[in-house]
């Protein structure tokens, strides 16, 4: 008996000291202020990103650090409406004192994901063990309100590790280097692979990944301290490029909190000469329920074919279900080639003609997710009977996303029909040039007609009928083209209307203008009566509303606010009083040298006044100015100078010629009578051609000169015809020419 009171009252004692030396360490991701324990902003819904977690962020309390890494996923690990949400990437818990014994997590809506540890047991919510550091790799969303640490609970206080010394090399993970202080006499040896990697680097600056997370390579040399700047010689001794796994080893550094392998040296490419890549013959063939039967590896790969089923339209990472006769299996992302980079499957399926009904081959490995069996580290392989699709034949219409279009070869016997939304549609373009859009992609449509080869330039006629602009969405046929390298819906004509444009309320008129603008309020419907204000206030409720009956004009500036009563929609819009518009020569416009090619806000126009002495024919200024009117095949830009004979690129400004009557009256490609006339012009001044131009043209004003009877005593020689530069031509040149000393055009 007596014995029996002493064990237990030794055995209370026992607990009672080991609980005396338990810590526990609490992090609450739930507080409202959460976001700064990783020195995050608070997500707003003016800041969609706000919270997310882009690199390896830490926080500290007490002896624990907990790291969290970003995922590279779809969804980014961020601190969000009370919570720790990761998708991916790592989660690393480190004591510097006591070892972990215990970690428990309070979770969001049980969120937790196919996660594993590096060490001790982890089961849903909960880890054990007993290590000085955990890494948890996250398999799935996991959604953490807060983690409670326990340290040393049933056991003592570890040894510390000894201080490093000069000169050690420690090998470590990546998580682990990311936890260590800086240093410049402790040196790492970490292994990963190379990712980010720029093509032509002579530096070797680099992300090295391994399981557990990511650090940046500041420049990797061959030995230790090696010579800069030969990474180039290295990489291609060695084969280092994205996706090769090397060792390396380097010091702990910084730079503005971004944390960095310093004085890094190159070690080996792991496995070079030693592991051979895996064979085809190596690779296990395996049907779908073969596949699913088969346990969970990263290290063995299955080759399996099947029809591709549930692909979504413009799907970046090729993410679907491949079925063959035994069963189906989810892909999670297929990549163009093994360990290739992700994001790109939209190339691969326009390349490869990859859709759903495409039977292909391809190798991965065997995962889950959750109970959900799943091919990770996908990679394609083929297209099976790839080939053996007929070439298209003359006239024949093929169904096609905008991808697939863009992707097929310039034709005008092959037809593809294609649906998607108006974008970019001008008022009153006469032709119909817009791009259409949809999940795949977006296409340039050079000009719409009613009907196959209908006539052209009657666009409103059939915008008025079908009620065609931007927001509906159409079908139409066309041809495969370019221009200049810039795809091309050519010979296009109209299908159908398939979706009307959402209704709207829409307020025209001058934004900026000099003396007065008209203003125009159009309904969403004609039948619609529609109220506006000038004084900012409510148009619905105002006591100052005015019913909208007819365009009127305004002097001052003010912004009108429009109600649509039937619809209750409003729509608004600022009209600012500008002062006079500056007048400037073509040589203030050079000056002015402008490095902008679009309008800043608030910026003015001008008016700028010079001869009309030819077009550009190309990319540059420099390398298309055509001084001339003859052979122009292009109404989009005209060349303005002082003097109405230059031939000097470098005195000259290349002129925007915006659809509509503008540059029906002014292109020289229709109008080539205009070249040598003197005009005005009122526009911004922006770069055009990588010069200083003028752009988004409203006015112009032919000032009566023209310039071609300018008498040049020099070039009058015995009634010999001259061009500008002073080169006798025959009588078939067209053009400005000299004769008898005078500008005159020859037509």
């Amino acid at each position: 008996m007596t014995k029996t009171l002493r064990f237990s009252l030794l055995s209370m004692l026992l607990m009672l000291c080991g609980s005396m030396y338990a810590d526990e360490v609490k992090f609450d991701f739930s507080a409202d202020n959460a976001y700064s324990l990783f020195g995050l902003s608070g997500f707003s819904s003016n800041d969609s990103n706000a919270g997310d977690i882009t690199e390896n962020k830490s926080t500290t309390s007490g002896d624990v650090t907990v790291t969290v890494s970003p995922c590279d996923g779809k969804n980014p690990n961020r601190m969000w409406t009370g919570s720790l949400r990761m998708y991916g990437g790592t989660l690393t818990i480190a004591s510097a004192g006591k070892n972990i014994t215990a970690i428990e997590f309070t979770l969001n809506n049980s969120k937790w994901g196919n996660n594993t540890a590096n060490t001790g047991k982890l089961e849903t919510g909960k880890w054990t063990g007993d290590a000085a550091s955990v890494v948890i790799t996250v398999g799935g969303n996991t959604q953490i309100k807060s983690m409670t640490v326990t340290l040393g609970e049933g056991g003592t206080t570890p040894d510390p590790d000894p201080e490093p010394q000069p000169g050690e090399i420690k090998k470590v993970t990546v998580a682990e280097f990311n936890a260590a202080a800086e240093s410049t006499d402790v040196w790492y040896q970490l292994s990963g692979t190379v990712k980010n990697l720029k093509d032509g680097d002579q530096y070797g600056n680099f992300d090295l990944e391994d399981e557990t997370g990511t650090v940046y390579v500041y420049g990797l040399l061959s030995e230790k301290g090696g010579e800069k700047k030969l990474f180039q010689e290295l990489a291609a001794e060695k084969g280092i490029k994205n996706g090769t796994k090397i060792t390396i080893i380097g010091n702990r550094g910084s730079y503005k909190e971004k944390i960095e392998v310093l004085n890094a040296y190159f070690v080996s490419v792991d496995g070079q000469g030693e592991e051979p890549e895996p064979q085809p013959e190596e690779t296990k063939k395996a049907t779908i329920a073969e596949f699913n039967a088969a346990a969970e590896s990263t290290t063995v790969w299955y080759q399996l074919s099947g029809t591709v089923k549930n692909l979504k339209d413009g799907d970046i990472y090729g993410n679907f279900d491949l079925e063959d006769e035994t069963g189906s299996v989810y892909v999670y992302g297929l990549l163009s080639e093994k360990g290739g980079e992700k994001k790109l499957f939209q190339e691969l399926a326009a390349e490869k003609g990859i859709k759903n009904g495409t039977k292909i081959t391809i190798c991965g490995n065997r995962g889950s997710y959750g109970d959900k069996i799943e091919v990770v580290n996908a990679y394609f392989v083929s297209v099976d009977g790839q080939g053996e699709e007929p070439e298209p034949q003359p006239d024949e219409v093929k169904d096609a996303t905008i991808a697939e279009f863009n992707a097929a070869a310039e034709s005008t016997d092959v037809w593809y029909k294609l649906k998607g939304e108006v974008k970019n549609l001008k008022d009153g373009d006469k032709y119909g040039n817009f791009d259409l859009e949809d999940a795949t992609g977006s296409v340039y449509v050079y000009g719409l007609l009613s009907e196959k080869g209908g006539a052209k330039g009657e666009f409103q006629a059939l915008a008025a009928e079908k009620g065609i602009k931007n927001g509906c969405k159409i079908t139409i046929i066309g041809n495969r083209g370019s221009y200049k390298d810039k795809i091309e819906v050519t010979n296009a004509y109209f299908v159908s209307v398939d979706e009307a444009a959402p209704a709207e309320l829409t307020i025209s008129g001058e934004t900026t203008f000099v003396e007065s603008t008209v203003v125009t309020i159009t309904p969403s419907d004609v039948d619609h009566d529609v109220y506006y204000t000038l004084d900012g206030t409510d148009p619905k409720t105002s006591s100052t509303q005015v019913r909208y009956m007819e365009p009127f004009t305004i002097t001052e500036t003010c912004t009108v606010r429009a109600w649509e009563e039937d619809a209750d929609i409003y729509a608004e819009k600022t009209f600012t009083k500008a002062e006079a518009p500056a007048e400037m020569t073509v040589e203030d416009v050079i000056a002015a040298a402008p490095e902008n090619t679009n309008a800043t806000e608030g910026q003015q126009k001008v008016w700028v006044k010079g001869y009309i002495v030819g077009f550009v024919d190309g990319a540059k200024l420099a390398e298309g100015a055509k001084f001339t009117a003859e052979g122009c095949e292009t109404a989009t830009n005209l060349l303005l100078a002082t003097n109405p004979a230059e031939t000097n690129v470098e005195n000259c400004i290349p002129v925007q010629l915006p659809a509509g009557d503008i540059r029906a009256a002014l292109n020289l490609q229709d109008n080539p009578d205009n070249l040598g006339k003197e005009v005005k012009l009122y526009g911004y001044v922006l770069k055009y051609f990588s010069a200083p131009g003028l752009k988004n043209v409203t006015a112009y004003e032919f000032t009566g000169e023209t310039g071609v009877e300018m008498i040049n005593a020099e070039a009058q020689q015995n009634g010999r015809i001259y061009n500008l530069a002073g080169q006798r031509v025959d009588n078939a040149f067209k053009g400005i020419v000299i004769v008898g000393g005078k500008k005159i055009v020859k037509k």
